[in-house]
């Protein structure tokens, strides 16, 4: 359930960011110094727990691993 539950919010949160006119190659480049900090705080912490990198120059879109999802891979990812 909570990967369901962080799937559909970084869903949101990649449509939300294109509709602003961001492009998916801009997402797919984008860190989470590129947000304000009340977004990310989270995923910040829950990435932290995982052992994951949490710092603001951490890839904003990840796989389970903790690697940045490509530009081509991001609109599926979005989607899962």
């Amino acid at each position: 359930m909570k990967s369901a539950t962080r799937s559909s919010h970084w869903s949101r949160l990649g449509k939300r960011l294109l509709e602003r006119g961001w492009t998916h190659r801009q997402l797919a480049d984008a860190v989470l110094g590129d947000l304000p900090e009340r977004l990310t705080v989270t995923l910040r912490r829950r990435r932290a727990l995982l052992g994951l990198a949490a710092d603001a120059s951490a890839p904003l879109f990840t796989d389970a691993e903790g690697r940045a999802v490509p530009s081509a891979g991001l609109e599926r990812h979005l989607c899962a």
